[in-house]
Protein backbone atom coordinates (compact mmCIF):
# COMPACT_ATOMS: atom_id res chain seq x y z
CA UNK A 1 0.00 0.00 0.00
CA UNK A 2 0.86 3.69 -0.75
CA UNK A 3 0.89 6.09 1.97
CA UNK A 4 -1.31 8.76 0.60
CA UNK A 5 -2.12 11.56 2.96
CA UNK A 6 -1.15 14.06 0.24
CA UNK A 7 -3.57 12.47 -2.49
CA UNK A 8 -7.19 15.35 -1.70
CA UNK A 9 -5.14 18.00 -3.53
CA UNK A 10 -3.34 15.82 -6.04
CA UNK A 11 -3.78 17.10 -9.90
CA UNK A 12 -4.01 13.36 -11.03
CA UNK A 13 -6.72 13.47 -13.73
CA UNK A 14 -8.55 10.10 -14.95
CA UNK A 15 -7.95 9.05 -18.46
CA UNK A 16 -5.84 12.09 -19.41
CA UNK A 17 -8.89 14.43 -19.25
CA UNK A 18 -6.84 17.46 -18.73
CA UNK A 19 -7.59 19.14 -21.32
CA UNK A 20 -11.48 18.25 -20.87
CA UNK A 21 -13.99 20.63 -18.72
CA UNK A 22 -17.50 20.23 -17.79
CA UNK A 23 -19.77 17.99 -18.97
CA UNK A 24 -17.57 16.86 -21.69
CA UNK A 25 -15.10 15.31 -19.17
CA UNK A 26 -17.69 13.67 -17.18
CA UNK A 27 -19.16 11.72 -20.45
CA UNK A 28 -15.85 11.10 -21.45
CA UNK A 29 -14.86 9.54 -18.24
CA UNK A 30 -18.33 7.89 -17.51
CA UNK A 31 -18.15 6.41 -20.87
CA UNK A 32 -14.67 4.72 -19.99
CA UNK A 33 -16.36 3.68 -17.11
CA UNK A 34 -18.99 1.64 -18.75
CA UNK A 35 -16.68 0.50 -20.96
CA UNK A 36 -14.27 -1.10 -18.71
CA UNK A 37 -17.21 -2.40 -16.38
CA UNK A 38 -15.91 -0.78 -13.31
CA UNK A 39 -17.21 -2.21 -10.09
CA UNK A 40 -16.72 -1.43 -6.63
CA UNK A 41 -16.96 -3.19 -3.48
CA UNK A 42 -16.47 -2.53 0.32
CA UNK A 43 -15.46 -4.55 3.22
CA UNK A 44 -14.35 -4.07 6.54
CA UNK A 45 -10.63 -3.67 7.56
CA UNK A 46 -9.48 -6.20 9.85
CA UNK A 47 -6.69 -6.76 12.28
CA UNK A 48 -5.09 -8.56 15.24
CA UNK A 49 -4.34 -6.78 18.19
CA UNK A 50 -2.09 -8.17 21.08
CA UNK A 51 -1.95 -6.94 24.77
CA UNK A 52 0.91 -7.94 27.19
CA UNK A 53 -0.95 -11.05 28.83
CA UNK A 54 -3.67 -10.90 26.86
CA UNK A 55 -4.91 -13.60 23.87
CA UNK A 56 -4.92 -11.69 20.66
CA UNK A 57 -8.07 -10.28 19.72
CA UNK A 58 -9.64 -8.93 16.17
CA UNK A 59 -10.30 -5.16 15.46
CA UNK A 60 -12.26 -3.53 12.72
CA UNK A 61 -10.08 -0.76 12.43
CA UNK A 62 -11.52 0.63 9.17
CA UNK A 63 -12.31 -0.36 5.61
CA UNK A 64 -11.16 -1.37 2.22
CA UNK A 65 -12.73 -0.42 -1.27
CA UNK A 66 -12.36 -1.90 -3.99
CA UNK A 67 -12.40 -0.77 -7.12
CA UNK A 68 -12.07 -3.19 -10.19
CA UNK A 69 -12.27 -2.51 -14.06
CA UNK A 70 -12.28 -5.32 -17.29
CA UNK A 71 -9.64 -4.68 -20.07
CA UNK A 72 -11.41 -3.94 -23.41
CA UNK A 73 -13.77 -6.34 -25.12
CA UNK A 74 -11.28 -7.91 -27.46
CA UNK A 75 -8.20 -7.48 -25.83
CA UNK A 76 -5.62 -10.60 -25.01
CA UNK A 77 -5.09 -9.24 -21.45
CA UNK A 78 -2.10 -11.09 -19.71
CA UNK A 79 -1.07 -10.56 -15.61
CA UNK A 80 0.91 -7.25 -16.13
CA UNK A 81 1.26 -6.78 -19.51
CA UNK A 82 1.34 -2.96 -20.29
CA UNK A 83 -2.70 -2.68 -20.63
CA UNK A 84 -2.81 -3.96 -17.34
CA UNK A 85 -0.87 -0.95 -16.54
CA UNK A 86 -3.15 1.43 -18.12
CA UNK A 87 -5.86 -0.07 -16.47
CA UNK A 88 -4.31 0.22 -13.26
CA UNK A 89 -3.44 3.72 -13.49
CA UNK A 90 -6.82 4.99 -15.19
CA UNK A 91 -8.40 3.15 -12.06
CA UNK A 92 -6.14 5.05 -9.52
CA UNK A 93 -6.68 8.22 -10.74
CA UNK A 94 -10.42 7.50 -10.64
CA UNK A 95 -9.63 6.63 -6.65
CA UNK A 96 -7.54 9.95 -5.99
CA UNK A 97 -10.21 11.86 -7.52
CA UNK A 98 -13.03 10.16 -5.56
CA UNK A 99 -10.62 11.30 -1.85
CA UNK A 100 -12.78 13.70 -0.03
CA UNK A 101 -11.08 17.10 -0.22
CA UNK A 102 -12.01 18.46 3.10
CA UNK A 103 -9.90 17.71 5.94
CA UNK A 104 -10.82 14.86 7.76
CA UNK A 105 -8.98 12.53 10.72
CA UNK A 106 -9.06 9.14 8.32
CA UNK A 107 -6.11 8.87 6.48
CA UNK A 108 -6.09 6.95 2.80
CA UNK A 109 -3.87 4.08 1.42
CA UNK A 110 -4.01 2.89 -2.15
CA UNK A 111 -2.61 -0.47 -3.20
CA UNK A 112 0.75 -0.54 -5.51
CA UNK A 113 0.26 -2.06 -8.99
CA UNK A 114 0.43 -5.67 -7.99
CA UNK A 115 0.94 -7.10 -11.89
CA UNK A 116 -1.90 -9.85 -11.02
CA UNK A 117 -5.35 -10.36 -12.91
CA UNK A 118 -8.06 -10.88 -10.98
CA UNK A 119 -10.97 -13.63 -10.98
CA UNK A 120 -14.44 -13.05 -9.08
CA UNK A 121 -17.24 -15.55 -9.20
CA UNK A 122 -19.85 -12.74 -9.29
CA UNK A 123 -18.58 -11.64 -12.28
CA UNK A 124 -17.76 -15.20 -14.25
CA UNK A 125 -14.20 -15.17 -13.38
CA UNK A 126 -13.47 -12.28 -16.11
CA UNK A 127 -9.86 -10.90 -16.01
CA UNK A 128 -9.91 -7.64 -13.71
CA UNK A 129 -7.36 -5.08 -12.62
CA UNK A 130 -8.19 -4.13 -9.04
CA UNK A 131 -6.60 -1.04 -6.92
CA UNK A 132 -7.12 -0.66 -3.06
CA UNK A 133 -8.31 2.05 -1.09
CA UNK A 134 -7.65 1.82 2.68
CA UNK A 135 -9.81 3.93 4.87
CA UNK A 136 -8.06 4.14 8.14
CA UNK A 137 -7.50 6.04 11.24
CA UNK A 138 -4.87 9.05 11.07
CA UNK A 139 -4.32 7.99 14.34
CA UNK A 140 -4.48 5.55 16.85
CA UNK A 141 -4.37 2.89 14.24
CA UNK A 142 -5.91 0.24 16.18
CA UNK A 143 -8.76 1.95 17.11
CA UNK A 144 -12.42 0.61 16.18
CA UNK A 145 -13.75 2.61 13.28
CA UNK A 146 -15.95 5.73 13.74
CA UNK A 147 -18.28 8.09 12.13
CA UNK A 148 -15.00 9.65 10.07
CA UNK A 149 -14.01 6.50 8.16
CA UNK A 150 -17.95 5.47 7.77
CA UNK A 151 -18.24 8.74 6.40
CA UNK A 152 -15.65 9.01 3.91
CA UNK A 153 -16.34 5.77 2.88
CA UNK A 154 -19.91 6.84 1.34
CA UNK A 155 -18.20 9.53 0.16
CA UNK A 156 -16.03 7.67 -1.69
CA UNK A 157 -18.73 5.20 -3.29
CA UNK A 158 -21.10 8.15 -3.46
CA UNK A 159 -18.60 9.67 -6.51
CA UNK A 160 -18.00 6.15 -8.08
CA UNK A 161 -22.09 6.00 -8.63
CA UNK A 162 -22.21 9.32 -10.04
CA UNK A 163 -19.36 7.94 -12.19
CA UNK A 164 -22.01 4.87 -13.67
CA UNK A 165 -19.64 2.45 -11.42
CA UNK A 166 -21.54 -0.36 -9.98
CA UNK A 167 -21.45 -1.95 -6.26
CA UNK A 168 -19.71 -5.69 -6.58
CA UNK A 169 -21.37 -6.65 -9.71
CA UNK A 170 -21.82 -4.82 -13.11
CA UNK A 171 -25.33 -6.16 -14.00
CA UNK A 172 -25.34 -8.30 -17.57
CA UNK A 173 -27.88 -9.26 -19.77
CA UNK A 174 -30.15 -6.20 -18.23
CA UNK A 175 -27.42 -3.71 -18.48
CA UNK A 176 -28.24 -0.13 -19.20
CA UNK A 177 -27.38 1.82 -22.31
CA UNK A 178 -24.06 3.40 -22.60
CA UNK A 179 -23.75 6.95 -21.36
CA UNK A 180 -24.63 8.85 -24.50
CA UNK A 181 -25.89 6.01 -26.45
CA UNK A 182 -29.01 5.84 -28.50
CA UNK A 183 -30.23 2.81 -26.41
CA UNK A 184 -33.48 2.09 -24.50
CA UNK A 185 -33.20 4.14 -21.67
CA UNK A 186 -33.34 1.90 -17.93
CA UNK A 187 -32.98 3.03 -14.65
CA UNK A 188 -32.48 0.81 -11.49
CA UNK A 189 -35.26 -1.12 -9.31
CA UNK A 190 -32.81 -3.25 -7.49
CA UNK A 191 -30.06 -4.23 -6.53
CA UNK A 192 -28.45 -5.42 -9.94
CA UNK A 193 -32.21 -5.37 -12.05
CA UNK A 194 -33.23 -2.70 -14.02
CA UNK A 195 -36.56 -1.74 -16.04
CA UNK A 196 -37.18 0.77 -19.12
CA UNK A 197 -38.93 3.55 -18.85
CA UNK A 198 -41.42 5.51 -20.91
CA UNK A 199 -42.11 4.23 -24.26
CA UNK A 200 -38.57 3.96 -26.44
CA UNK A 201 -38.72 0.58 -27.26
CA UNK A 202 -41.73 -0.43 -29.59
CA UNK A 203 -41.31 -4.57 -28.90
CA UNK A 204 -44.28 -6.12 -26.90
CA UNK A 205 -42.06 -9.03 -25.36
CA UNK A 206 -39.31 -6.60 -24.68
CA UNK A 207 -42.22 -3.69 -22.65
CA UNK A 208 -43.18 -6.80 -20.93
CA UNK A 209 -39.96 -8.05 -19.67
CA UNK A 210 -39.37 -4.44 -18.64
CA UNK A 211 -42.18 -4.04 -16.44
CA UNK A 212 -43.87 -1.79 -18.72
CA UNK A 213 -47.34 -1.46 -18.71
CA UNK A 214 -49.73 -1.07 -21.60
CA UNK A 215 -52.47 1.36 -22.30
CA UNK A 216 -55.71 -0.14 -24.66
CA UNK A 217 -57.80 2.65 -25.91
Amino acid sequence: MSRSNDLRSSDESPIGLNHQEGSTATETLRRWVFEHKVCFELSPLVEMEQHQGSPAEMVRVGFELQLYGEHAEGSKASAGCPQCVILYDRLRAIAVSALPREHHASRYELSTFDSSLHHRPEMDWVPEVRVIIRIIHGSDYFKAIDGCEKMCAEEIQQHFRELGAHPRVWPRGDSPSAPGGDGPRLEPISKGSFRMTGSECKDPAVRASAGVKERHP
